[in-house]
């Protein structure tokens, strides 16, 4: 028996769906994990805390056979290339490691090459122009990244079939549980968008090869620490969130200091003021221009 390939309206209503009910997940567990130890070890701990919630939330359900929410609301199952068996566990788990785990475990590698290596006996020991070119190519890497990811998407709305990049990967489809529940109709629309998502490419791949040439016809110094990164002080210039130097220091409404992205994630999950408890709205923190540097000074 064979069954009727889901359309691209299906797939995205189902991963809209799972993205609802997974955001809501980490959000209740951020907020417990918050109230239980705190702003700082949640800072510290919270992009960690977010990839277990994402594969608990699917282990209950792709790795143990059933469907996710999303899944379930459309009425689409997943099935191996051939369409007529669910996937094997091996290539459930592969498929789930690599959708949780692998923009995570690219945005460490990065860091590690932008910041840590630099700092390294190692880096110091290579070739100054090897340093240069290396240091160049890491803002490549990361358009490259985005290039990939949206021709993925350009491929998804021309074609349907795979829309998260771990599915293309290992292959894992949706198929339609009841045949006469697939909209055709949708169809155009989604080819408008593929074309627009290839315009998109395009300037993408035209910029990302205008900086390539930019930086290997330009030199660039490396320096063993970068000047945005921090390091561990005490005294009135702390921010009271990461217990380091303030970056880019912000004030909120009732005048506490901390850093920007410090404060920004601390009120993404509750508007109030860390010390004092003062609820504020996220459009009422005030970025001190030039306050570092007249400290530094």
């Amino acid at each position: 028996m064979s069954f009727k390939e889901a359309t691209q309206a299906e797939i995205l209503r189902a991963a809209q769906k799972d993205d609802f009910v997974i955001s809501k997940l980490k959000h209740d567990v951020n907020e417990i994990f918050r109230e239980a130890f705190g702003v700082q070890q949640w800072l510290t701990w919270h992009e960690i805390i977010q990839s277990i919630v994402e594969f608990l939330y699917f282990a209950h359900t792709t790795l143990v056979g059933s469907q996710t929410l999303g899944e379930e609301y459309v009425n689409v199952i997943q099935v191996d290339p051939s369409k007529v068996r669910v996937p094997s566990i091996k290539r459930r788990l592969w498929m789930v490691g690599l959708h949780v785990f692998s923009p995570r475990l690219a945005d460490i590698i990065l860091l590690l090459f932008e910041k840590w290596i630099p700092r390294t006996e190692l880096w110091k020991q290579i070739r100054p122009e090897l340093r240069i070119a290396i240091s160049n190519k890491l803002p490549f890497i990361h358009q490259v990244i985005m290039v990939l990811h949206r021709l993925h998407l350009t491929l998804f709305y021309l074609r349907g079939t795979f829309y998260h990049s771990a599915k293309r990967i290992t292959k894992v489809k949706y198929v339609l549980i009841r045949r006469w529940l697939g909209d055709v109709q949708c169809r155009p629309v989604f080819h408008i968008l593929a074309a627009l998502s290839a315009v998109q490419l395009v300037i993408a791949i035209s910029k990302m090869k205008k900086s390539a040439t930019v930086a290997s016809s330009g030199a660039m110094v490396v320096s063993p620490a970068p000047s945005g990164s921090k390091s561990v002080v005490s005294g009135k210039d702390t921010c009271s969130l990461c217990w380091e130097v303030r970056n880019r220091t912000t004030s909120t409404p009732c005048g506490h200091l901390f850093c920007w992205d410090c404060i920004l994630m601390s009120a993404s999950t509750k508007s109030e003021c860390p010390l004092c408890r003062e609820k504020f709205n996220v459009s009422r923190l005030i970025p001190l221009q030039n306050y570092d540097d007249v400290l530094n000074q």
